[in-house]
């Protein structure tokens, strides 16, 4: 049995794959959900075995970073996958899979990059990240969901979606919030990395992700010389917004691997 691993975006946890994890089990794959330092509610919480949410070990802020968190994904991998996986990584999530394909190439069958970019932060979003983290520190949690929620869908999304992104959002810790902040905002360019890859590769973007732009992503297809899907009617989460055609587009991939 093939195993894919999906890792999940900011501020979010893996409850945000339950779409896909239905779809990938329905098809007969192994599906591993990491949680990132610090995010999420316990396993159980969720309503899966604990086994299916392995929980990243929490490093202090200061040592947060795409690297370190790919190392723990690449145990994860070895542990629970046999050594290699099919690895997707929405928005933050794509920066763990490229530090991971960076560190330990050998580790991920096949790439899927949803949202995401290559490219480290200019110094005006990285101001921001560090911004967020001292607002979060004064003030908590809440005014994150306000800030995040307008970047991550459409206009049009549906309301049963933007509840499960409050939900989601809200259960987050401050711990979680500033460490993915710090280390996004400290990770590395990675632009060089993608005409190395010589694994397949599958890049999907939403039409209207005004974060990681579908032109953005179809360069990076371009450039890994891979796939490129555009999800329409679909922002920045877009495997949320629109679960059926994210589905269809991974299905579509990982089935021939």
């Amino acid at each position: 049995m093939k195993t894919i691993v999906l890792l999940h975006g900011f501020p979010l946890d893996a409850g945000m794959w339950e779409p896909q994890r239905d779809a990938l089990e329905n098809a007969g794959f192994h599906v591993i959900t990491p949680t990132m330092p610090f995010f999420g509610p316990p396993p159980l919480a969720v309503g899966r075995n604990a086994a299916d949410y392995p929980l990243l070990q929490a490093p202090a802020l200061e040592v947060s970073s795409m690297e370190s968190w790919a190392r723990k994904v690449n145990e994860i991998i070895v542990h629970e996958a046999g050594g290699k996986a099919i690895v997707a990584g929405l928005s933050m999530g794509g920066y763990v899979l490229m530090a991971l394909l960076r560190a330990h190439p050998e580790a991920v069958r096949a790439a899927i990059f949803l949202d995401t970019k290559a490219a480290e932060d200019s110094p005006e979003p990285r101001v921001g990240r560090l911004k967020m983290i001292e607002d979060v520190k004064a003030h908590g949690t809440a005014g994150v969901i306000q800030t995040m929620l307008p970047k991550l869908l459409t206009p049009q999304a549906d309301e049963g979606v933007r509840k499960t992104l409050r939900t989601i959002m809200a259960r987050q810790r401050p711990e979680a919030v500033c460490g993915a902040q710090w280390a996004m905002a400290h990770r590395r360019d990675q632009t060089d990395l993608l005409p190395s890859l010589e694994i397949p590769t599958l890049f999907i973007a939403g039409a209207a992700d005004a974060l990681t732009t579908p032109t953005m992503m179809a360069q990076m297809a371009e450039q890994a010389r891979g796939k490129f899907v555009e999800i329409p009617r679909a922002g920045h989460q877009s495997n949320l917004e629109q679960p059926d055609a994210v589905n269809a587009a991974l299905l579509a991939f990982v089935t021939g691997i």
